[in-house]
């Protein structure tokens, strides 16, 4: 998702997912956008870029400069080479609740599961 939309995005499986190049969001990347994630799972996919200017994080979901929600979802088994295994969300404001966050890892950096850089922390457990 890109630059401005509104997306819902809903009972999904994604999976084998890949960003390659400079890109982040081995499963979804919701960039400078708005995306409420709901009823979803992202398992074993990969962002593998090393980091350069952000790329290779992510790699289930990656938010850079967006807003939204990740609601009843499972975030398992993915890999990124920088940070952020499963989710990683940059300069945003997104709520996540009832959310699976398991398996995940990073090649090079910190976060398997969650990485957080500059955003608002939001995680609910309702």
């Amino acid at each position: 998702m890109y630059d401005t939309g509104r997306a819902n995005i809903s009972h999904l499986t994604i999976t084998g997912g890949l960003s390659n190049e400079t890109s982040s969001g081995g499963g979804l990347r919701v960039y400078y956008a708005h995306a409420d994630v709901h009823h979803i799972v992202l398992h074993d996919n990969v962002a593998d870029t090393p980091d350069t200017d952000f790329g290779g994080g992510g790699g289930g979901i990656y938010f850079i400069g967006s807003a939204g929600s990740l609601t009843n979802a499972e975030i398992r088994d993915n890999i990124a080479y920088s940070v952020g295994g499963g989710i990683h969300i940059r300069n945003s404001n997104v709520v996540i609740s009832q959310t699976l966050i398991q398996g995940n890892s990073t090649q090079d950096a910190s976060g398997a599961g969650l990485y957080n850089a500059a955003s608002e922390k939001n995680l609910r457990g309702d």
